[in-house]
């Protein structure tokens, strides 16, 4: 999107198409820059920056994503969940792991499910794995072995297997 990282000793700034610094080189790391905010790390936490890197979010994750749509994906004592732009928690949950699947979330615990933005469950926590089938439609195996297919365009279900 007209911007680089680049690496000045241990340090990472972003630079614009024209080779103007947009970050200076202070961080140990950044996301990608995109949005109003901009994740950052700094003494091995990560935060976000506002566009005149001023601290937004204070460093607290262990790992931290673009926001999309005005949430963000983000790790801190091991788990994952969504925030919103001032930093809040989206919903209560927090998981093992959060993937997106277009607008919606993989789950990744013990087993599988997708929730959404809100953290409402849209497929149950009971499948061990998940594979995307193409653009619209994932395939979901339970730990029985029994295969289910979910368009998660629709939020539906296209096939369960009983």
């Amino acid at each position: 999107n007209g911007h680089a990282k680049v690496f000045q000793d241990d340090k990472v700034a972003i630079i614009d198409s024209s080779g103007q610094k947009v970050f200076p080189a202070i961080f140990q790391d950044v996301g990608i820059y995109a949005g109003n905010l901009i994740p950052i790390k700094k003494r091995g936490k990560w935060g976000y920056a506002d566009l005149e890197v001023d601290l937004a979010i204070p460093y607290q994750f262990e790992s931290a994503e673009n926001f999309r749509d005005s949430v963000a994906i983000v790790q801190k004592d091991g788990k994952f969940f969504l925030i919103d732009t001032l930093g809040h928690p989206i919903f209560d949950s927090a998981y093992n792991n959060l993937e997106y699947l277009g607008n919606l979330l993989v789950v990744k615990d013990s087993l599988i499910g997708v929730i959404d933005r809100t953290g409402l469950e849209l497929v149950p926590l009971n499948y061990q794995s998940i594979d995307k089938i193409d653009n619209k439609v994932v395939r979901l195996t339970s730990p029985n072995g029994t295969v289910d297919y979910f368009n998660y365009l629709t939020n539906r279900f296209i096939w369960r297997q009983d």
